[in-house]
């Protein structure tokens, strides 16, 4: 019989070619499924100092028309240690990632995970009411990820109206953005934030993936902005209302701000001793109030 000699050269060959049509037939790790973790930081430093980190978790199941989908929590690490809250749903198909927010019927695209180099999608992002993102695939470089190799997308992005590819970020197979999950396709940064970063990703409790900048999965401000830090500053849960006391000058101002940074509430000239926020959505939000030379913070969460 006849032996046949196989080279090294030949037997890399044949693994990459194993690898390649393994690709080819849409095997791409899994994003969607239980007991995995994102720690995410956000930085509001440019107005208060403050720092925190939103934990997601996705756990459980259910469905809507007849789809799957893993259910999505979330919880902040400063916000009155609140426990775990159910904000959405995620289902992932043919490689796409999609995201259902809790008080929504649609489907978000969060990732495509099929797209190539080249290749651009676009996305209505749930983040902005005001519109979607473009967003294009600029390379595709494979490499270790805590002990696995995955695909590490890097991408740009813009919107119907800017025509340069810019703000960028990279997605990882089988995890999501290292800007966070929900943050697949940032283009504008808030105002008195930075972007948010991904410190590290658990699957079963298991570290897979560490931001080697912080080494750690939790970073807070607890004495940066406390729950009420100003007596004279509260907001009343039951009447959603923003409530002041005390003398006010003339040209004092209160700015409220989404955990985006994005600013959804202005008054440059307050005259009353309350703010009516039945309009606010629910959620967790920053008020800044400035009285002369003096700023004051509150950190409340709408119901």
């Amino acid at each position: 019989m006849k032996r046949t000699n196989i080279t090294t050269k030949t037997l890399l060959f044949l693994l990459l070619a194993v690898a390649g049509t393994a690709k080819a037939q849409n095997t791409h790790l899994s994003v969607v499924k239980d007991s995995v973790e994102y720690n995410t930081l956000y930085d509001y430093s440019t107005y208060i100092t403050y720092l925190t980190t939103q934990t997601l978790m996705m756990d459980g199941d259910t469905t809507f028309d007849g789809m799957s989908y893993k259910k999505l929590y979330e919880k902040w690490s400063d916000f009155f240690n609140i426990d775990y809250e159910l904000i959405g749903y995620v289902r992932e198909i043919h490689d796409k990632v999609y995201y259902r927010p809790i008080d929504q019927t649609d489907d978000y695209l969060l990732y495509d995970f099929g797209l190539g180099v080249g290749d651009s999608t676009f996305m209505y992002y749930h983040q902005f009411e005001w519109g979607g993102v473009y967003v294009r695939v600029d390379s595709i470089v494979s490499k270790f990820v805590g002990d696995t190799i995955r695909d590490c997308y890097y991408v740009s992005s813009r919107d119907e109206d800017y025509q340069n590819w810019a703000f960028y970020n990279t997605w990882i197979e089988g995890i999501g953005a290292l800007q966070g999950f929900l943050d697949p396709c940032l283009f504008q940064q808030g105002a008195g934030y930075s972007w948010p970063q991904l410190l590290c990703y658990k699957d079963h409790g298991e570290i897979l993936y560490m931001n080697d900048q912080y080494n750690t999965c939790i970073i807070g401000s607890s004495n940066s902005v406390e729950e009420n830090e100003n007596p004279n500053l509260f907001f009343d849960n039951s009447r959603s209302m923003l409530r002041f006391t005390g003398h006010l000058d003339p040209c004092t101002s209160v700015s409220i701000f989404n955990l985006l940074g994005q600013r959804v509430y202005f008054n440059g000239n307050l005259c009353n001793d309350h703010l009516d926020l039945n309009d606010l959505k629910q959620g967790l939000y920053i008020a800044v109030l400035r009285d002369g030379m003096s700023v004051s913070c509150l950190k409340f969460i709408k119901n």
